[in-house]
């Protein structure tokens, strides 16, 4: 996986994520196939503390904010796959290698 535009998280207080629809008294993992089903859904959000601080910089994934780390971690844990890349800025210098691309 890679994520990008990670760095625009960093004023946040507080970051969303959405773990599943919620239609009806039923819940789903998966996103819903027709636009039908999409209008009849509410999202079902995990709430992750912010970091609030400036990642541009770093290139490390060891270097980054705990709640930071904890969060590509739980996206890491939802999407079934490590977090190869992380962006943290426009350049190509701004990016962290977590992990080797296979």
């Amino acid at each position: 996986m890679a994520i990008t535009r990670f760095d625009i998280l960093d004023t946040l207080p507080s970051i969303k994520i959405c773990t599943g629809y919620k239609v009806g008294t039923k819940t789903v993992n998966d996103f819903p196939a027709s636009i039908a089903m999409l209008d009849k859904c509410q999202p079902v959000y995990e709430e992750w503390e912010g970091w609030q601080t400036v990642t541009c910089g770093i290139r490390k994934f060891k270097d980054m904010p705990p709640a930071a780390q904890a969060y590509v971690k739980r996206l890491e844990k939802l999407v079934g796959c490590p977090a190869n890349l992380i962006c943290v800025g426009p350049e190509r210098n701004q990016t962290i290698h977590k992990s080797a691309v296979l």
